[in-house]
């Protein structure tokens, strides 16, 4: 299921997955989840109404086999690798404890095998494998169901009649004692058929659901696997058994424990849940064991020659509330708890470098500069360089690799001739053009959470080394300024970039007013969210550059995962950027220091300097107030460094800013100075 994205199925298809799911007795609720993930057609109601209508048919009729169809021709791989797990079970010693009782049952020993499928050798022992069996289910005082005699029907042996079900377990144990022989202590037996037991203690009235007195266990079994298979699964999923006998046939059945007490409606939503479990899993098993009154094979008994006998084993888990948080953490997705004593002596390799001191694969980046500050081509240059291997704006050396390029802004045939006009601007003779792929989505833009799974499935089979986003406010859902809406949509991201493996790299612009009052990771519009998020921030600030000369900006890199290097300066000759190593640009700019948050603004009116703080002041208030409404002088002292008594000076003398006895700041913009 995970295999087949509902995006991409027909209304034909779509119903085929439900019909295979009701026939295969899947619960309506995994159809539902399942198509919840085409959230651009999914509507509440309409699968149980469509569920509804699918009926049995006497003729062909859809079954699983379709869905691993679907899911084969998307790309999946048959779970054969699963059912043939080499890892070797555990047996059980003479002195580990085992579940429910264990002080007064024997414990099993190897006998002798080294492999738990290997029947244990003569002189066996039945005697002892049915006393353990009945010990570890059953409670003294317990009415023990069991059934002796068969017949034949149809190259099978069946169950003949009721059996027994008004023997206690103590009363059979000490038949057993006293006789030393099974068929003394519990009746003969066809040896070509074996013997039965049922699987759950009774009333002792009768055989029927409605005798169990304590609905305890439940029988998994397969007929569709190997015996090696099944207890590789019955291992690996760690079901909560109790015992695990081998027929003498071609399963094992697996007593499993569902604790669910006298409530039989809780038995029958475990058991349903235990089932449907094994089956997403990939374990196929007998459906038709969901009584609780079922026989099940009893051990000690031989069978067509064959012994019916207890298997060693470890238990997964203890109990049923133990496996079940065990399943649903294996369900949610999340990876598991590591400690770091596992990885302390042989540390993982990190994600390999893809632009030098500043990005990793599988990480994030994000571009940010003011409006027409050239930043597409920027992001056109970066594909460019990680396609061909070179450094990027003349500085960061790009590993070589295959780039996607998501375009939402630019007409498609303009997309063509600007990575043209730029490839022969960067003066490159015989260019990887192969290794740059383009997705060209200008008209055809949506949230990212519904393009998501159609870009995933695009790209199935493709190795990327980065994946960029151009711009991403085309395709950002709810309020940009919200944490809430931003924290999901950053998550989609990091989905694409876990998912793929490869570096995510998009642009986003500034927000409204002066942006020298600010970090450089506060620059972009909207939520802090984006400054928090991504691994890396590119920040290009437009700064003052000569008369006539290409506008030039300040380039100011935040990382997560590397040490931030020194700011430099460039310029947009366009289409393409270069760094500014004349040192020009910079000296135009020496005013533009770090003050506060922000940085100092251009000297351009040779203002003094106790000025040029008042003027700084007035934008910080404005930023300030537009996110807390209310400006206290506390506020413009951490703000700007500057003492309480130096701030006050500063408002006094300012032109429209006021201050009360409280430390609150406001306009008045009667005030004269």
């Amino acid at each position: 299921m995970d295999a087949i994205d509902p995006a991409s199925c027909t209304y034909s298809e779509w119903c085929e997955v439900g019909m295979a799911l009701k026939y295969e007795q899947f619960p309506l609720s995994l159809w539902e989840s399942w198509s919840r993930r085409d959230m651009a057609r999914f509507h509440d109601g309409e699968c149980a109404c469509k569920w509804a209508s699918f009926r049995k048919s006497s003729g062909a009729c859809v079954t699983g086999a379709t869905l691993v169809k679907m899911a084969r021709d998307r790309g999946y791989s048959d779970p054969d690798e699963v059912w043939t797990l080499d890892t070797p079970i555990s047996i059980v010693s003479a002195d580990e404890e085992l579940p429910q009782r264990m002080d007064t049952v024997p414990a099993l020993s190897r006998d002798g095998r080294d492999n738990p499928l290997t029947e244990p050798p003569d002189p066996w022992d039945g005697l002892r494998e049915t006393k353990t069996f009945l010990s570890r289910l059953f409670r003294p005082g317990e009415f023990v169901g069991f059934s002796m005699r068969s017949y034949q029907h149809k190259h099978r042996y069946i169950p003949r009649g009721r059996g027994i079900y008004f023997r206690t377990q103590d009363d059979i144990l000490k038949a057993i004692d006293t006789y030393g022989d099974v068929e003394k202590a519990l009746g003969s037996y066809d040896p070509l058929a074996g013997a039965w037991v049922r699987i759950n203690p009774l009333d002792g009235k009768g055989i029927r659901n409605e005798n169990v007195s304590e609905y305890r266990y439940t029988l998994v079994e397969s007929d569709e696997l190997s015996l090696q298979q099944q207890l590789s699964w019955i291992r690996s999923l760690r079901l909560p058994t109790v015992a695990l006998v081998n027929s003498a046939g071609k399963s094992i059945h697996a007593v499993v424990r569902i604790d669910a007490g006298s409530d039989p409606d809780l038995y029958s939503r475990r058991v349903d849940y235990l089932y449907q479990y094994c089956r997403r899993q990939g374990f196929i098993v007998d459906m038709q064991n969901k009584n609780p009154s079922r026989l099940m094979r009893l051990p000690g008994i031989w069978r067509s020659g064959h012994k019916q006998y207890l298997i060693p084993f470890t238990p997964g888990t203890r109990t049923f509330d133990e496996w079940y948080e065990y399943a649903e953490n294996s369900r949610d997705n999340l990876p598991p708890l590591q400690r770091l004593s596992a990885v302390w002596d042989d540390m993982p390799p990190l994600r390999p470098v893809l632009i030098e001191g500043l990005l990793r694969r599988g990480h994030k980046m994000m571009v940010a500069g003011p409006s027409k500050a050239g930043k597409s081509f920027a992001l056109i240059e970066l594909c460019i360089s990680i396609a061909e291997g070179r450094r990027w704006m003349d500085t960061y050396q790009c590993a070589q690799g295959q780039v996607l390029y998501i375009n939402f802004e630019l007409d498609e045939h303009s997309c063509y001739h600007r990575f043209a006009d730029i490839y022969k601007a960067m003066a490159i003779t015989n260019p990887r053009t192969d290794q740059v792929v383009l997705w060209n989505l200008r008209g055809y833009s949506e949230s990212l959470e519904t393009l998501l799974p159609k870009l995933l499935r695009r790209i199935h089979h493709e190795d990327f080394a980065a994946i960029v986003l151009d711009p991403i406010y085309k395709i950002t859902d709810g309020d940009e300024n919200s944490a809430h809406d931003m924290g999901i949509f950053c998550n989609q991201l990091d989905r694409l970039s876990t998912q793929k493996q490869c570096a995510v790299i998009y642009c986003h612009h500034y927000s409204k007013g002066s942006q020298t009052v600010k970090k450089a990771q506060d620059r972009a519009s909207g939520s802090g969210v984006f400054s928090r998020d991504a691994d890396a921030i590119l920040d290009m600030l437009d700064v003052k550059s000569p008369v006539g000369a290409p506008p030039a900006f300040r380039i100011e890199a935040i990382l997560r995962e590397f040490a931030s290097p020194p700011p430099f300066y460039i310029t947009f000759d366009y289409p393409i950027h270069h760094i500014d190593t004349t040192g020009e640009i910079a000296a135009w700019n020496e005013d533009l220091d770090d003050l506060g948050r922000g940085r100092m603004m251009i000297n351009s009116d040779k203002k003094t300097n106790k000025e040029l703080r008042q003027d700084l002041m007035r934008e910080i208030f404005d930023e300030i107030q537009k996110e807390k409404q209310v400006v206290k002088i506390i506020d413009l002292v951490n703000a700007m460094h500057l003492s309480r008594n130096t701030i006050r000076r500063y408002i006094d003398a300012s032109e429209h800013m006021e201050r009360d006895e409280n430390g609150f700041v406001y306009i008045n913009y009667k005030k004269k100075r």
